[in-house]
């Protein structure tokens, strides 16, 4: 017998068994420390589809665990706030808040593209992930750009170029106040 063992089995026989049997463990390299994480198997099932690197199922059995679930959604509502809160801010020259002539006549949707990924790459990859559909759409990037610029528009008042650009093509067009 393993000196390990029999040292531990003489002591507290109830966790002989434990020791015997393998355990997963996940280490996480921060810029201070690594740090071990045990699998519990909860966790391990989980984690199965993962290391197979089938992440279909490993999303699904995220979303069905209700703790992950949790976790998930609020740590993507935090990076997805923070990501607004810098495209919104003073700091950051977004498009979407110049208010000139010239920015009205030179808008360029390609640039809002550019500038969304730059800024809030996450929000990006999370709206594209939703307009996902099994036929390519030809006007993908023009509906991520609205989204995007009614999320900004809603966080502050002054991302407004794109709603201010609607209303001057629904004017030239000579449409209706109401539907």
């Amino acid at each position: 017998m393993h000196p390990i063992l029999r040292e531990v089995g003489t002591r507290a026989p109830q966790y002989q068994s434990l020791l015997l049997l393998p355990f997963l463990q996940a280490t996480i390299h921060y810029k201070s420390q690594a740090k071990s994480y045990r699998i519990t198997p909860t966790r391990r099932r989980i984690c199965r589809p993962l290391i197979r690197s089938n992440f279909q199922s490993f999303s699904n059995k995220c979303a069905q665990n209700l703790t992950t679930r949790k976790a998930l959604i609020k740590t993507i509502s935090q990076l997805l706030r923070g990501e607004v809160a810098t495209m919104c801010s003073d700091k950051f020259p977004s498009l979407l808040r110049n208010k000139s002539k010239e920015a009205l006549m030179k808008f360029d949707f390609n640039a809002v593209m550019m500038e969304l990924g730059s800024h809030a790459p996450i929000l990006l990859t999370l709206l594209k992930s939703c307009l996902k559909t099994k036929k390519t759409r030809p006007n993908e990037d023009l509906i991520i750009m609205v989204i995007s610029a009614i999320i900004c528009k809603h966080r502050r008042s002054s991302c407004s170029l794109m709603q201010r650009m609607t209303s001057l093509i629904l004017y030239a067009g000579h449409s209706a106040k109401q539907v």
